[in-house]
């Protein structure tokens, strides 16, 4: 197969993919792919005139013949790809003019650098030579160097284009480079008359290829490059390099030769020379704006940290404190108090490991996140508080990066949350738990006690769960001869008597107005259980209590109920139809409703 043939392959198959690369977006954003799609088949033809059509050695002084049209519309072609391709990423996201306008004179000051530097490396390299060896005047020799001149020049103005457009505009960008250097290796044979030799069409080909995997590239491009913010120092970079390698290249050659660059070389070299004078003047009048700027946004800072009420430190990497705002002041501190300490000594021992992991995250990773802590740290006094804190990595030009932390006093916060949730589970005149808890607290022991293994079985005697209610007989008497004060003094009394008279594991609670609730799991049998009841109604009956000036005496009627495995409410249920029975008695004695201590 030849070359030729092989161009309109691989042409077809670039188009293709361009085709239906330009299909998967919307209409403004296929426009370059059709483009491109274009300057594939302007390739292919100018690979295919290149190899059928010849110049005579003496025409070569012609400026541009019909044979060179394919290979300028190509050029034209990419130039406005490359130009839709920007307009359609930019999109409505534009900077300011201004700033456009001078970021555009650098990019393109870059272009220029960029392309006279691959003309030098392109003249040591190919058109010297061919200029040394051809018998042509210099005008005829330069009309043989139309096509690598374009393409130099397209490239250097396509540099802005490339930079707006990002990651999408590299396969383009290398596409037309490839030709470039297909351009460049056929000039020897432009200016003898005769085809371009293998390694042009070679490159001409990597140029197709190119174009056919435009629409699917960006991807693998934004997976190792940074194009937001970085691609104006991407594009510096290679063009200071290029001139360096340029330079080098003329400064070896002189050597080698041992006479003074051709003229050509030293107009090229002091135009470049030139032009690196006024980009590294553009250069540090940037950085030095860019110091301004990073400057004023640290003063900025610092007002900002001494103004808020949270606290703001900077720490190193270390973990120790550098900097403190004033607002530690509200935990007893003063900011020269602060700097040096290490940020570990002021959390709560049991705080410490999740403060040093939320840190080491900061640390350690690579986008600048917030990650949010609530802690506890020491005041002056000694006392704890309780903050909502952030840990950030900070990032100061000129300085070692260092952590941000802020905090935030939440302690009447979570003082308030603990008085409401206590409330909420609390009886405010005796001080027990309420119903809702001590409900709760029988659902999670009782559906335990269903599942414990029999007495007798087993090393030792399980302990008997249960519960006990009991009411105070003749307490509505009391509220109405001596009112609701007296009333409520006398259930006070009664909650601590009752509280001293059972042990610290079980749970004593206001059940109702004049009711209490014992739920116990401690008692070792059924019996201890019985004798636990009759023991609270005993120690209420067997002394008076004191209520103003003089002493009351009170009895109490219980219900006992045992746990065998049914659900807590039906056990609660149990006990209040035991304390029902004894009340109907009418006497302070219990009635004990007999249950199984284990379902069978």
């Amino acid at each position: 197969m030849s070359l030729a043939a092989v161009a309109v392959f691989l042409a077809a198959a670039a188009v293709a993919s361009l085709w239906r690369g330009a299909r998967r977006q919307p209409w403004p954003d296929r426009r370059p792919y059709l483009w491109f799609a274009v300057a594939a088949g302007l390739t292919s033809a100018n690979m295919i005139v290149s190899q059928t059509v010849s110049l005579p050695a003496s025409d070569t002084a012609m400026v541009v013949s019909f044979a060179d049209l394919p290979a300028l519309l190509f050029l034209l072609a990419m130039a406005v790809g490359l130009a839709e391709l920007a307009a359609a990423v930019r999109g409505a996201a534009a900077e300011a003019p201004s700033r456009r306008r001078w970021q555009g004179f650098g990019t393109l000051a870059d272009g220029y650098l960029l392309a006279a530097a691959l003309f030098l490396i392109g003249w040591v390299t190919l058109f010297g030579h061919a200029y040394a060896g051809a018998d042509e005047s210099p005008s005829a020799f330069a009309a043989g160097l139309i096509h690598p001149l374009a393409d130099l020049l397209v490239l250097g103005a396509a540099l802005p284009l490339v930079q707006a457009a990002g990651r999408w505009g590299v396969t383009p960008y290398l596409a037309l480079l490839a030709a470039t250097i297909g351009d460049s290796l056929a000039v020897s044979a432009r200016v003898a008359g005769t085809h371009p030799g293998a390694g042009a069409l070679i490159a001409q080909l990597a140029a197709l290829v190119l174009l056919g995997l435009t629409p699917w590239t960006s991807g693998l491009w934004s997976a190792g490059t940074r194009w937001i913010g970085g691609a104006r120092e991407v594009t510096t970079a290679a063009a200071a390099a290029t001139a360096a390698v340029a330079g080098l290249l003329i400064l070896t050659q002189a050597m080698r030769s041992g006479r003074l660059p051709e003229p050509v070389e030293f107009l090229v070299l002091g135009a470049m020379a030139a032009t690196l004078g006024i980009r590294a003047v553009s250069l540090v009048r940037r950085v030095d704006s860019w110091s301004r700027v990073w400057q004023e946004s640290g003063r900025q800072f610092r007002q900002l940290a001494e103004r808020t009420s949270d606290v703001v430190l900077l720490c190193d990497l270390d973990g120790v404190i550098r900097y403190a705002s004033r607002a530690v002041a509200g935990y007893g501190y003063t900011p020269e108090a602060l700097r040096g300490t290490p940020l570990v000594d002021l959390l709560h021992p049991e705080d410490r490991a999740g403060g040093m992991r939320a840190v080491r995250r900061a640390v350690t990773g690579k986008a600048q996140r917030v990650g949010r802590y609530p802690c506890r740290v020491r005041a002056a006094d000694g006392s704890w508080r309780h903050v909502q804190s952030t840990v950030s990595r900070y990032i100061d030009p000129g300085h070692p990066d260092r952590l941000l932390l802020t905090a935030r006093d939440m302690s009447a916060q979570v003082a308030l949350r603990r008085q409401v949730t206590h409330l909420t589970f609390h009886d405010g005149l005796t001080g027990l738990p309420n119903r809702a808890y001590v409900e709760q607290r029988a659902r999670d022991l009782l559906s335990q006690a269903g599942h414990a293994a029999p007495a007798g079985q087993g090393d030792g005697e399980p302990a008997v769960a249960g519960v006990i209610v009991l009411d105070l007989d003749g307490f509505t008497a009391v509220n109405d001869e001596r009112g609701h004060a007296a009333g409520d003094l006398l259930l006070a009394q009664v909650a601590r008597r009752l509280r001293i008279a059972v042990s610290p594991q079980d749970t004593v609670a206001r059940w109702g107005a004049d009711e209490f609730a014992i739920l116990t799991e401690s008692a070792a049998s059924a019996e201890e259980l019985s004798d636990i009841a009759e023991r609270l109604s005993r120690s209420l009956a067997s002394a008076p209590f004191r209520i103003g000036d003089a002493d009351m005496s009170i009895t109490a009627s219980v219900g006992v109920a045992l746990a065998d495995g049914s659900p807590a409410a039906r056990v609660w249920r149990d006990a209040e139809m035991a304390l029902a029975r004894a009340k109907a008695a009418r006497i302070g004695e219990i009635s004990y409703r007999e249950t199984k201590l284990f379902s069978s």
